[in-house]
């Protein structure tokens, strides 16, 4: 999100000048946040994310160990 609002802003201080005043500041502002969310949004997520490559828990060790393929149930016995 901030990247969004430091490219909205630089796009918005580069293009001032082309401004025509014909609507208002806010308007304006806001149509090239849209344009800069929708670039954004096209353009994919293309940053690295952090990954953690450290041991992993005993939990997550569990859950991807092999199930057996069948769960067999016995029926509920009457009270």
């Amino acid at each position: 999100a901030e990247d969004a609002v430091q490219d909205t802003l630089v796009r918005a201080w580069r293009s001032y000048d082309k401004f025509e005043g014909r609507s208002s500041l806010r308007s304006w502002l806001y149509r090239i946040a849209t344009n800069v969310c929708l670039d954004m949004l096209s353009a994919g997520n293309k940053r690295a994310r952090p990954m953690d490559l450290t041991e992993s828990t005993p939990l997550a060790q569990a859950a991807l160990s092999p199930r057996p393929d069948h769960t067999w149930l016995e029926p509920m016995p009457d009270a």
